[in-house]
């Protein structure tokens, strides 16, 4: 395992080729909040990183595309980035419909093809 899709309801980490991702464990909030979800990686070989939300019994929907662009339809509250490795999730002023299961997803590129790390 390289590293896979990890969901936002606990810390976990993959070892078996000396890379691990970290995300926030489950939070709540109230309507208004300001709310950040992070997902640490190392080591640094990924080169994009995006995030998806899934609500009950819904797919997964994408809220951003590789190069970090807002995915159409994803209210600009949703933001992402952060410093170095830490690829923070942030929704300004959180709404009652932002609740869901929050999916971190890292991928590089090898031999010029976008790889995703599933």
């Amino acid at each position: 395992i390289s590293c896979c899709i990890h969901r936002g309801k606990f810390e976990i980490s993959f070892r078996s080729s000396g890379q691990w991702v970290t995300q926030t464990e489950s939070q709540s909030a109230v309507p208004g909040q300001n709310v950040s979800i992070e997902c640490i990686v190392n080591p640094s070989i990924y080169t994009c990183f995006t995030w998806y939300l899934q609500k009950q019994g819904d797919a997964l929907k994408p809220l951003f595309n590789c190069k970090g662009i807002r995915q159409s339809g994803v209210p600009d509250r949703f933001s992402k980035g952060g410093p170095g490795f830490d690829f923070t999730l942030r929704i300004s002023g959180v709404q009652p419909e932002d609740a869901a299961v929050y999916i971190c997803q890292s991928c590089h590129f090898y031999a010029f093809k976008l790889v995703f790390t599933q």
